[in-house]
């Protein structure tokens, strides 16, 4: 169980914050859609018709806080939030977290338009929260492991096929060299693609590995990632991520898990290369 909790998950701020908008809306407009058509009777029963205002209400509420952790909480938060290391655990956490805040809104926003001078009851509040996760607990737990599995199954096949696809790759072979130039001083490096495994983004500085005299080395620019792949063919210094420029010649091994691909090259065997979703179908298309 532990094990299933720690594989990777898809992360939504990775797919971007539009999307996660596009997501939540749709999210708001089921909830809205079961409570309108089927008018079950969850909570505040004794007054909640569950008419358009009602229906509305209770879906507003969803939409909010859905929007108030994926779009607002992961800006405030982003070393938390850190897609790389999103996993099917943080996953369910956090929509854990987000039932338990709808529940606690729908409770406090709907005595406040229903029973407006009433105290506050304990029992009332607890049977909003029951009702509030049967309602969701079950269909998120089914769609998250679903979209798990989809999506693991789906990278896995895919990274078999290019992994036969690698061994017949014939690598590209130039001695022309390229300047490489950074925003500091005495920031310069001659290099060919030969030599050039990777480059990795953190922050305002360049990461360079490459090879010299067949030994791998490491240097720091300080340079932004564009700058750099402008200086390369594109069509063999790929982006992968937004963190991460690679030289397809030297990828060795490819696999792949609900998130993307990981890359494993010949140079530096203990270095992990992500393929974000984002970048996947341009990484698909070198090998098809």
């Amino acid at each position: 169980m532990l094990r299933y909790l720690s594989k990777p998950y898809p992360s939504i701020i990775e797919d971007g914050y539009k999307k996660s908008l596009i997501i939540n809306i749709s999210v708001a407009f089921v909830v809205f859609f079961v409570l309108y058509v089927f008018k079950p009777s969850l909570f505040f029963a004794e007054t909640v018709s569950y008419g358009l205002r009602d229906s509305l209400m209770f879906s507003a509420i969803t939409f909010i806080v859905s929007i108030f952790y994926t779009n607002i909480l992961t800006r405030l938060f982003p070393k938390i939030f850190i897609p790389r290391t999103w996993t099917f655990g943080k996953e369910i956490l956090m929509l854990f977290s987000i039932l338990f805040t709808i529940a606690i809104v729908n409770f406090f926003v709907g005595r406040e338009v229903f029973y407006p001078s009433s105290e506050f009851d304990i029992k009332t509040f607890l049977q909003v929260i029951f009702a509030t996760f049967i309602v969701g607990v079950i269909p998120m737990i089914v769609v998250v492991a679903f979209y798990l599995y989809y999506h693991q199954k789906k990278l896995s096949e895919k990274a078999k096929n290019i992994n036969n696809a690698l061994t017949t790759q014939v690598h590209s072979k130039t001695d022309k060299t390229y300047l490489v130039t950074g925003q500091g001083k005495n920031e310069s490096l001659e290099i060919s693609l030969d030599q050039l495994a990777f480059i990795e983004s953190i922050g305002n500085y360049c990461d360079i590995y490459y090879l010299l005299n067949n030994q791998p080395e490491k240097t720091t620019f300080r340079a932004s990632l564009a700058s750099l792949r402008a200086i390369f063919p594109d069509d063999i210094i790929i982006k992968t991520h937004r963190s991460f420029l690679v030289n397809i010649d030297h990828i060795e091994k490819v696999s792949g898990n609900a998130q993307g691909y990981q890359l494993f090259l010949d140079s530096f065997p203990d270095k992990v290369i992500p393929v974000s979703r984002a970048n996947i179908n341009t990484f698909d298309s070198i090998y098809h």
